[in-house]
C-alpha cells in the first residue's frame, strides 16, 4: 500500500484509522505493535519486517481517525465525505464544468449577476440548496450521480440581495422539472432565494396534473426544525417578516411545513453514499418508469 502510493506521484491516498489503538502504538514507540514485529522477525527474517516497520511509521504519520476520540457514526462520516471529496476532484478538477462535460442537457445557473444555461433549457431536476453551509462534497457527489444516470439538472447557488426577485430562468427550470430536491442545511430558511424558490417549486407542485415530485433531503437539520416547531428555522421567518411582506413569508411557511411533511432522507442518520444512490435510484425511476417496469418483468 505504501509502496504503491509512492509510485503513483501523489495520484494515491490513505486514510488511516486507529480503532482502539494510538498513533505511537503504530509507530512502534510502544510495545504493543513492537512486540509483534519482533515475533515476525524471528519468522520471516529481518529484511521483511523491516518493510513493514518502515510502512507503520509512514502511515501512523498521515492523518487519521483515532476512535476513541469520537463518535464511530462521526468518523465513518468524516471519511466517507474525505473519500467522496477525493473521488470527485480526481472525476472532475473543475466541477464547473460538469454540464458540459458529462450531461451536455443540464443547466447549471452559477455565474454571479445572471442568470446562465448552459446547454438546452430543460431540466428533469431543479436542486435547491444553501451553497454556503451545504456540503460542496454532498451537493457534487449527488450531481455527479445524478449526471451519470443520464439525469439532467438545474442547480444555483447564487444569493439574492433583500427585495429582488428570482430571475425568471430559475422560473422556468422550476415550471419545466419534474422532480424538485430541497436540501434542508441549518442556514437554509435564512435565504430568501432558497424560500423563494421552494415556494415556487410547492406551487408548481400543487398545480400540476402530470405527476411531478419533491424529494426532501435533511442535511444537519431535523424534520422538526423544517416544520417551524424548533427555533432553528422559526428563528429565521421572524427576521424575514421584518424585511418582507407578510403574504410571502406566510407562502414561505406553507412550503417548509408542506415539504417537511414528505419522505426524504436524513443525512445524520443515513451515509452519504447510501442517501446518494437512493435519491438517484428514486429519479431514474421517475423518469423512466416504463424502462423500469420492463427490467423487472424480464
Amino acid at each position: 500500500m505504501v509502496e504503491s502510493k509512492a509510485k503513483s506521484g501523489g495520484g494515491k491516498t490513505i486514510v488511516p484509522i486507529f480503532y482502539d489503538v494510538e498513533p505511537r502504538d503504530v509507530r512502534l514507540l510502544t510495545s504493543l505493535y513492537r512486540d509483534a514485529l519482533s515475533i515476525h522477525k524471528e519468522n520471516l527474517g529481518s529484511d521483511r519486517v523491516e518493510a513493514w516497520e518502515y510502512a507503520l511509521a509512514e502511515v501512523a504519520s498521515l492523518r487519521g481517525w483515532v476512535r476513541g476520540s469520537g463518535r464511530p457514526s462521526h468518523i465513518v462520516r468524516e471519511v466517507t465525505e474525505m473519500v467522496v471529496k477525493l473521488k470527485v476532484n480526481h472525476v472532475h478538477r473543475d466541477w464547473d464544468n460538469i454540464a458540459m462535460k458529462k450531461g451536455k442537457d443540464s443547466i447549471d445557473a452559477t455565474e454571479k449577476g445572471r442568470d446562465m444555461a448552459l446547454g438546452t433549457n430543460y431540466a428533469d431536476v431543479y436542486l435547491s440548496f444553501r451553497g454556503a453551509d451545504t456540503s460542496s462534497v454532498f451537493v457534487e457527489f449527488l450531481c455527479h450521480s445524478l449526471s451519470d444516470a443520464g439525469i439532467c439538472f438545474f442547480k444555483d447557488n447564487e444569493e439574492l440581495p433583500p427585495g429582488e426577485e428570482i430571475g425568471q430562468e430559475l422560473l422556468r427550470a422550476i415550471n419545466r422539472a419534474r422532480i424538485y430536491i430541497p436540501i434542508f442545511s441549518r442556514s437554509y430558511a435564512y435565504s430568501a432565494r432558497c424560500l423563494r424558490e421552494l415556494a415556487a417549486t410547492v406551487e408548481n407542485n400543487e398545480k400540476s396534473d402530470d405527476g411531478k415530485t419533491i424529494i426532501p433531503i435533511f442535511y444537519d437539520v431535523e424534520r422538526r426544525d423544517v416544520w417551524l416547531i424548533t427555533s432553528q428555522y422559526g428563528n429565521a421567518l421572524l427576521q424575514h417578516e421584518e424585511i418582507y411582506m407578510f403574504e410571502e413569508v406566510r407562502a414561505w411557511r406553507h412550503a417548509l411545513k408542506k415539504v417537511g411533511s414528505l419522505r426524504g432522507w436524513d443525512t445524520r442518520s443515513s451515509s452519504t453514499s447510501h442517501i446518494v444512490r437512493e435519491v438517484t435510484g428514486i429519479v431514474v425511476k421517475l423518469k423512466f418508469p416504463k424502462k423500469d417496469e420492463a427490467k423487472r418483468g424480464n
